[in-house]
């Protein structure tokens, strides 16, 4: 399985060893469904177009991972103890050279992961105390984050200014950090909600 996804991504060693559970099984999926007739791709050409497209949908549907990127390029991550109880999603930064939940846009600011290599779900907030992950903010990469109840839209400019870390629409004299990544509207009610999202070359609006 590993050597198909390595071979069809042309992923390195280490890259596709840290691939894990449904992650690993969707992107064999992929090696598996882009291959037509004569082992030509499946859409008729030389390229790889269809698998792209197809990905992309796939992609936007899953629920389990905070990293929504391309498997060719490994997102750059830093793991600090963390001082708080944040689940993963949350925007943090550097307090006192630990991480706790941003709730305004003062020190530096990462976007906080989860484990894998420990069984850590998206939903499974860490202890105070643990070494946590937390993915560097590089303009247009993507990911699932935490977002605060309201109505959003396609492109919709987002920050970080309330507890918890979580990501709301910016008004007048914010920093935008993300931009809201999902085609359809979507209201998000019930305070936990979680939203692709794009990292912005932060800007003040």
């Amino acid at each position: 399985m590993r050597a198909a996804v390595k071979a069809k991504f042309n992923m390195s060693d280490a890259a596709v060893n840290a691939l894990q559970g449904e992650v690993l099984t969707e992107l064999y999926a992929q090696t598996q469904q882009s291959v037509g007739l004569n082992n030509n791709s499946a859409n008729g050409n030389g390229d790889n177009q269809w698998m792209v497209t197809h990905s992309t949908k796939r992609r936007k549907a899953m629920s389990n991972v905070i990293y929504r990127g391309s498997v060719k390029r490994e997102p750059q991550t830093v793991n600090i103890v963390i001082n708080d109880t944040s689940a993963p999603g949350a925007v943090v930064k550097l307090h006192n050279g630990k991480l706790e939940a941003a709730a305004d846009l003062k020190g530096r600011r990462f976007l906080l992961g989860n484990n894998r290599f420990k069984g850590q779900t998206i939903e499974q907030a860490y202890a105070k105390g643990d070494t946590a992950t937390a993915f560097r903010l590089e303009p247009e990469q993507e990911y699932y984050a935490q977002i605060a109840d309201g109505t959003y839209n396609f492109g919709d400019e987002l920050t970080v200014k309330q507890a918890g870390g979580k990501l709301t629409k910016a008004e007048t004299g914010d920093v935008v950090l993300f931009f809201f990544d999902e085609e359809s509207q979507r209201v998000i009610s019930g305070g936990k909600g979680y939203a692709d999202v794009v990292v912005a070359n932060a800007y003040t609006k």
